[in-house]
């Protein structure tokens, strides 16, 4: 175990920059999930205004 500050001062600073990425990380995962599942609202929306999947367009405009 080392006594010098200089290190621990680095490996905090390492230990901050790393809990950064991996909370912007969270964000844009979470950012996609979103994405995507709007992605997934609107194929099945056209879907739903193309007449497919049994389901017919007028439902849309409810």
């Amino acid at each position: 175990m080392s006594t010098d500050d200089g290190e621990g001062g680095v490996l905090l600073l390492l230990g901050i920059n790393h809990a950064r990425s991996l909370y912007e990380a969270d964000l844009a995962k979470h950012d996609i999930q979103q994405r995507l599942g709007l992605r997934q609202y609107n194929i099945g929306c056209e879907r739903a205004a193309r007449g497919q999947n049994g389901v017919t367009g007028d439902l849309i405009d409810r």
